[in-house]
């Protein structure tokens, strides 16, 4: 029997470790699941920046925001959702 938790891997496309992989730094938390799935989430604080674009029924603000992932994603570019 293998962990749940613990770290993720594969060789040749067949999962090896562990199901899920969690942890965090200083750039936010991450997920990552044995079948490719790794999900990351940071809080930004957006409280001194003006909202006030209309963009249809909803308002967007102007500022940009990089992000460092906490951990680097294993192959292709990462879709996010915001």
């Amino acid at each position: 029997m293998r962990d749940i938790v613990g770290t993720v891997s594969q060789a040749a496309g067949i999962p090896t470790g562990a199901l899920v992989e969690a942890g965090n730094n200083a750039n936010g938390y991450y997920w990552r699941f044995a079948g490719g799935l790794q999900v990351c989430l940071q809080n930004i604080d957006f409280t001194d920046t003006a909202v006030a674009t209309a963009n249809g029924a909803m308002f967007i603000a102007s500022a940009n925001t990089l992000w460092t992932y906490p951990i680097s994603f294993p192959a292709g570019a990462p879709m996010v959702w915001g």
